[in-house]
């Protein structure tokens, strides 16, 4: 999966904010495994971030659980 570009986040933000005019709560799901990209979205003002899970049998999702929750602990430090 191709997550959406950081700028053209960022500006999409700005413009929700503008249109609210006050700070908005920011979700996301199907989220890359990709640390570098959820640092983005922190700094973004994302609140909450769900990682992609593809639909696999239950060896291959657990193992992919496993992995995410590897990565996640890593990016916590």
């Amino acid at each position: 999966s191709n997550p959406t570009p950081v700028d053209a986040l960022k500006k999409r933000i700005e413009q929700m904010r503008d249109g609210a005019g006050h700070d908005i709560a920011l979700a996301t799901f199907g989220t890359p495994p990709k640390p570098d990209y959820w640092q983005a979205l922190e700094d973004l003002g994302y609140d909450d971030v769900a990682l992609m899970l593809p639909t696999l049998p239950t060896d291959e999702t657990l193992r992919i659980l496993d992995d995410h929750a590897k990565l996640v602990a890593q990016y916590r430090g």
